[in-house]
């Protein structure tokens, strides 16, 4: 089974060998496989700077009597949303399959319904999206349309569509009035 799992930390100098035995030390058992994801360098404290990883790996927790505490919360209906996703304190550690589990349900393909289908997907969670209005092409015709005196289409016009309201402002809808 795949996971990721973020906030691995190096010291300046350490060298990127070291994160495996900080990633099994974390997961509580080997991991078959691994490799960074994501690298980046944590300088807000001055006086201390440091690397930042993400890492994806293969670990094997059958056969064992008791399994870390964040598988155990990986195997249960979490009851949200993100089903499938580990939503534990920590929030540092995802499940990262293609499974039969239910998928997750983006209402909206604005900017932030964009972003969250594009996370849930990168987290392989397979997310579906629901879109009350067209896809972006036809949405700018028909609001064209309206806007040269036509009829109002109240499935795709400038709320409701791909790319949300900022596909033809600045996102905030406006009446034009000034008081």
């Amino acid at each position: 089974m795949k996971y990721r799992i973020n906030e691995i930390k190096l010291e300046i100098g350490e060298p990127k060998e070291a994160l495996k035995d900080k990633l099994e030390k974390r997961i509580g058992c080997r991991a078959s496989s691994w490799r960074i994801s994501r690298e980046s360098i944590d300088a807000r404290d001055k006086s201390h700077v440091h690397y930042v990883y993400s890492l994806d790996f293969d670990a094997d927790f059958s056969g064992r009597r008791r399994l870390p505490k964040f598988v155990e919360e990986l195997a249960k209906p979490s009851g949200q949303l993100l089903s499938g996703a580990y939503s534990g304190k920590d929030k540092d550690l995802y499940l990262n399959s293609a499974s039969e589990e239910p998928r997750p349900v983006v209402v909206g393909f604005g900017p932030c319904g964009i972003f969250a289908a594009l996370i849930l997907a990168e987290a392989g969670l397979r997310p579906i999206v629901l879109e009350r209005g067209k896809p972006i092409d036809e949405r700018v015709r028909d609001v064209e349309s309206f806007w040269k005196g036509g009829a109002l289409n109240p499935e795709s016009n400038v709320q409701f569509g791909e790319g949300g309201a900022g596909s033809f402002s600045d996102g905030k809808l406006t009446t034009n009035i000034k008081d």
